[in-house]
């Protein structure tokens, strides 16, 4: 549940958490894009934030996904 919160927060961070680094920096880098895409449009502000919101709740979707598939195969 902690992971999920994370991810939530920083897409990206759940999965570090996690021990899924691969994972992380894709969803970190992410952010980072989309920031950096819009970091010269500020009166695009409210995309900016749907987005962003939009990548961390897919990444919060993910990790659960993840948690939930390494509960059936015994993974840790």
């Amino acid at each position: 549940m902690i992971a999920i919160v994370f991810s939530l927060l920083i897409p990206g961070i759940g999965h570090v958490f996690m021990g899924r680094f691969g994972r992380a920096l894709i969803w970190l880098g992410g952010a980072l894009a989309i920031g950096l895409i819009f970091r010269e449009a500020p009166e695009q502000r409210e995309l900016l934030y749907a987005m962003q919101g939009a990548l961390a709740v897919f990444a919060a979707i993910d990790i659960s996904l993840l948690i939930r598939s390494e509960g059936r195969t015994g993974r840790r």
